[in-house]
Parts: structure tokens; sequence; C-alpha cells
């Protein structure tokens, strides 16, 4: 006569591998974020013509650290024309943030735009020549730069 599993049984198995579960549970869960977050960013691509971003979400989006939004507002300084990876690495150690140099400028503002590019379909900044330079969907998001405010010609 066959063993007849009792329903006590099977908890055991899962005391013995709780992490194993756990592990499982896990995947799934994070295969399920994954989907919502992919439906989103579709649904924000379809509708992007008639939404408008906030700067606070543009930040939340595209910062990681204080360096990012340092970079950003020494971006946002720099106007349409735009400025040297080198001399935006002069301006942060300038404020403080020690051992930025131009190459890492240049990976930060890239990363920036892959993590934009991923949301929203759109760059943080471009580069102009040499220069890397805030692109118009982030003035439109910030409206005229401080440099142009202070200069008096919004364009």
């Amino acid at each position: 006569m066959p063993s007849v599993k009792s329903s006590s049984e099977e908890p055991a198995q899962n005391v013995e591998r709780p992490w194993k579960v756990l592990w499982q549970r896990l995947d799934r869960l994070d295969r399920k974020v994954s989907r919502v977050d992919r439906r989103i960013r579709t649904i924000v691509r379809g509708y992007k013509p008639l939404l408008e971003f906030s700067e606070v979400f543009i930040r939340e989006v595209i910062c990681r650290d204080a360096v990012d939004e340092a970079v950003l507002e020494v971006l946002m300084l720099a106007g349409r024309d735009g400025m040297l990876p080198s001399r935006i690495s002069g301006i942060l150690e300038e404020r403080g943030f020690k051992g930025v140099n131009r190459w890492q400028v240049t990976r930060r503002i890239q990363s920036m735009n892959r993590r934009l590019k991923r949301e929203v379909e759109e760059k943080a900044a471009e580069k102009r020549g040499h220069r890397w330079a805030l692109t118009s969907f982030m003035l439109d998001v910030w409206g005229a730069t401080l440099k142009e405010a202070k200069e008096g010609r919004l364009v």
C-alpha cells in the first residue's frame, strides 16, 4: 500500500529550503513589476505630446546622486551654447566635488541620457561640437536657463 502523505509533511519540505521558495516568489514579483513598468512607459510615450513633465520628475529620473544634480545645474547655467566637459569638471571641483574629471563628466551625462531615454524617449543633453548642452526638451521643461534669464535674451 503506497504511503499517503499528510498535509503536515509539505511544510516540512519548505522548512528545509525556505530560501528557494522565497527567491522564486521574489523572481515572480520582479517580473510582474517589470511588466507594469513597461506598460507605464508605453502609456507615457503614447501620451507624451499631451504631458508636461515637471523639473522634479526629470531630476528623479536622471539624477542618481549630488554629482549628477551638480552637472545638471552647470549645464543649465551654460545655456544653449553648452560647455566643455573640462570646464564642467573645473566648476564641479570649485563646488567641492573632487576627483570628477572630464571623462567622468561625459560618462555621467551619457548615463543621464540613457535613464531619461528609457523613461520618456528623450535626451537630457547633446553634443554641440566638443561641448555638452541641454536639449530643447530639457529647456522646455526648465523654461529659460539661468544664463539667458540674466542676460535678458529669452528665445
